[in-house]
């Protein structure tokens, strides 16, 4: 039985999850992964770069004419997936800075153009867990070889 300290249990972030986000998640994943998303073993290779890059196409179709709530949603799912499944930001080709500053003006966009109940997140986990993702999601980003 381990004992956690009070300022362990305080560094945990979590991301409520609606039907919507778990959802989102999920589609994410099969379309940043594809034939993969269902394998036991995956392989990755430069190849899988360029799929990264046309699910951001996808995304910024998706996140057209929707509210900002529902634009929270799919960010997040995108993101999540791009930061967990990263060898494209180590064995590319180059290009990827479109990826990169693309992904971070919609969120940009979105965070100071809308308020939070706008964006439909709670205030206790939702914020400081998604405001966390994007901070680890930029440090990983600062150590890519190149974009």
């Amino acid at each position: 039985n381990s004992k956690f300290t009070t300022e362990q249990m305080e560094s945990l972030r979590f991301i409520l999850l609606t039907d919507n986000r778990r959802n989102l998640l999920e589609e994410y994943q099969q379309l940043i992964l594809g034939d993969q998303a269902d394998g036991g073993i995956m392989m990755f290779n430069t190849s899988f770069s360029y799929e990264v890059m046309g699910s951001w196409e996808v995304c910024k179709k998706h996140l057209l004419k929707k509210s900002p709530s529902q634009k929270l949603d799919i960010l997040i799912a995108f993101t999540h997936n791009i930061k967990e499944w990263d060898d494209w930001m180590h064995d590319n080709e180059g290009g990827m800075d479109a990826l990169v500053k693309g992904l971070a003006a919609a969120w940009r966009n979105l965070i100071k153009k809308n308020d939070d109940s706008a964006l439909g997140w709670d205030m206790e986990y939702t914020k400081p867990a998604v405001m966390d993702l994007l901070n680890q999601f930029k440090k990983k980003i600062d150590s890519m070889d190149s974009c």
